[in-house]
């Protein structure tokens, strides 16, 4: 597919530190490293969650960099963010289910009164909820009543119903049920197979190896190498996650 993201040495507070790579269209990226090597930080800061304080980001094919300085950006510009924290950063616990799915769109379907419509609700996020297989009670169940994997498709439906192109995924099954993981991940494939770019952090490399196409892995705030499926094990994992942090010569990565 076409180039959907490309990052061209994007910094951001003392974590990243010039990160470059690109995703295509129905492809899904994975980012290995350790924690601390930058790996939540770069979603972060592409989405405008955090400030970026160098480098450029640019869509699909054009030449001109796009400025996002808030996560409103982002969303405009046709990103997504599935936070690592998803009761700190992903979801209103205290708020029904549909009003958190839907909050991609919400001023955009939002009635007279700025709050989401029936109409909207009904035809936009049932079906949705419905495709992830969100188990509820209702669609006004809070979301702090949910079990961990339901609040994580939550989020998912969230971003499903924004019809974004391009997806960053940070820990998408963490502390979820195995039954949930496996739902997550052919989610994110289907994703793919729409023509959707998703790039997913994990720090699980069976998780990287089960969905990505292609693994870049940071360290130290860079990416220090890029893995082709024949090129994947944990080995090759692990010393690139090192290299940034050894004195050793680039060229060791690939002895």
């Amino acid at each position: 597919g076409a180039v959907a993201l490309r990052v061209a040495d994007l910094r951001a507070g003392e974590r990243v530190r010039g990160v470059s790579f690109s995703v295509r269209r129905g492809e899904i990226l994975g980012i290995a490293g350790l924690v601390g090597s930058g790996r939540t930080e770069t979603l972060r800061a592409l989405f405008g969650a955090d400030p970026k304080t160098g480098g450029d980001v640019f869509i699909g094919s054009a030449s001109i960099p796009v400025n996002i300085r808030h996560p409103h950006d982002a969303v405009r510009l046709g990103l997504g963010l599935i936070p690592e924290d998803r009761k700190k950063d992903g979801l209103l616990l205290s708020l029904g289910i549909a009003v958190n799915a839907g909050l991609s769109v919400l001023a955009r379907e939002s009635g007279p009164a700025g709050w989401f419509s029936p109409h909207a609700e009904s035809l936009r996020v049932t079906p949705v909820c419905d495709e992830v297989g969100v188990r509820r009670a209702s669609l006004e169940q809070a979301g702090g009543e949910l079990s961990g994997g339901n609040q994580q498709k939550v989020v998912l439906a969230r971003w499903l119903l924004r019809d974004c192109d391009v997806l960053l995924v940070d820990e998408p099954t963490r502390g979820i049920d195995t039954t949930a993981k496996l739902r997550v991940h052919e989610l994110l494939r289907d994703l793919a197979a729409r023509g959707k770019a998703v790039v997913v952090v994990s720090s699980e490399t069976s998780e990287l190896f089960a969905v990505c196409d292609r693994i870049v892995v940071m360290s130290a705030g860079r990416i220090a190498a890029e893995l082709a499926p024949d090129d994947w094990s944990e080995a090759a994992l692990l010393r690139a996650s090192f290299s940034g942090y050894v004195s050793s010569p680039a060229s060791s990565l690939s002895a």
